[in-house]
């Protein structure tokens, strides 16, 4: 019982802070009138930074050799991060807001195809 009661009270406490609490990342961007909009989870293909941490684990893998250590590993990620160019990084934004946009029109879509069933159901009556 007192299980239970600390799990619903933790939920509501959790939810009250999701909905009411800024992080400060977010408090400093309402200061200067931005808004901050996260990514949803578990969908690395709509993350760029993901795409990019790809791009860079792989350039630093294929580095890897039997006297690969935690420094030299961190050397590898640091310079494969600073020869980074815009126009991977670009493209890598690009790929991701075209995925946003097909995954939009696709909920459009079903949105309309729901709607027009609803209406021819709603004519059968």
């Amino acid at each position: 019982m007192e299980r239970d009661l600390k799990t619903v009270l933790w939920q509501k406490v959790e939810n009250f802070i999701k909905n009411n609490v800024d992080t400060v990342l977010e408090k400093m961007a309402k200061e200067k009138r931005h808004e901050v909009v996260y990514s949803p989870p578990y969908n690395s293909d709509l993350n760029p930074i993901e795409i990019i941490w790809a791009i860079v684990k792989t350039q630093v893998g294929r580095q890897y050799d039997t006297t690969s250590n935690f420094k030299k590993v961190l050397e590898k990620l640091q310079k494969a991060f600073s020869t980074l160019n815009s126009q991977t990084i670009d493209g890598c934004i690009r790929k991701c807001n075209n995925i946003v946009c097909k995954l939009f029109t696709e909920i459009e879509n079903k949105d309309e195809e729901t709607e027009l069933t609803a209406d021819e159901d709603s004519d059968d009556l």
